[in-house]
């Protein structure tokens, strides 16, 4: 288990980066890195102190969980790593390199890209589509990589920057 603290962030930035981990592992990975995949994301709090599980599939045989912890007063975040290879008939393994390269990019994140990980807007009303015109309710609008399709004519959008 690897544990990494970052200070000065609020815990709506730690759950947007939790939410958006899939994409930033993407970014900073290869080619042909299979990316991870949510299996499970779980929020509980007391007064002082956000927590939660997180799960992530990564390949077909390696598990990521992230228990994070967030401090309300201090306003300091912490991430505890583990990464678990399931090999067939073995015992699961710790994924040491993957639990690194999570470490990494935790600790990659500047002030500016912390600051951009904010929630996106609730998705209330419509939103017309500016390529062909289409009118929708936000809720029904696919979502993919952050951005929303028009279900007409297929266009990647995010209807809150209109």
């Amino acid at each position: 288990m690897i544990s990494v603290e970052v200070e000065g962030i609020s815990e709506e930035q730690m759950k947007e980066f939790l939410i958006r981990l899939p994409a930033i592992w993407r970014n900073n990975s290869g080619m042909f890195d299979s990316g991870l995949q949510s299996i499970l994301r779980n929020f509980g709090e007391t007064e002082i102190v956000l927590f939660g599980v997180h799960a992530y599939r990564y390949t077909q045989n390696m598990v990521f969980i992230i228990l994070s912890e967030y401090n309300r007063t201090d306003r300091v975040a912490t991430f505890n790593i583990n990464g678990t290879k399931l090999a067939g008939w073995t015992a699961p393994s710790v994924f040491t390199q993957g639990e690194k390269k999570l470490r990494d990019i935790i600790e990659g994140i500047d002030g500016n890209e912390w600051a951009g990980l904010v929630p996106p807007p609730e998705r209330k009303g419509s939103f017309k589509c500016p390529e062909c015109n289409a009118r929708y309710s936000l809720s029904v609008i696919e979502e993919y990589e952050g951005k929303l399709i028009c279900h007409n004519c297929g266009k990647r959008v995010n209807p809150f920057l209109q």
